[in-house]
């Protein structure tokens, strides 16, 4: 049996402020290890981080990754949500 984590989380701030987003959330995500990637609709301001993690072994990894980004978020004017999914499955 395996199981996979998936963080999906919105981030959206001003579109002034969305460089320095976009740019220190890449930066955050590389640096933390973890299996991501950001996909958006930029050009109001929002765009998605997406966080692939293994429960057992990653889960604090990616919970620290996403607090990380929302504070940021926050911190630049914008607002931030979030979803968890876990599957798991015989294989």
């Amino acid at each position: 049996m395996f199981s996979l984590g998936i963080w999906i989380i919105l981030l959206s701030v001003p579109v002034s402020r969305l460089p320095q987003l976009v740019y220190e959330t890449k930066k955050d995500l590389s640096d933390s290890g973890l299996h991501s990637t950001i996909v958006g609709h930029v050009g109001d301001g929002n765009f998605h981080a997406l966080i692939l993690f293994d429960p057992e072994r990653e889960f604090k990894a990616a919970s620290d990754a996403v607090h990380r980004l929302v504070y940021r978020a926050i911190a630049l004017d914008g607002t931030c949500g979030y979803l968890v999914f876990v599957e798991k499955a015989e294989g």
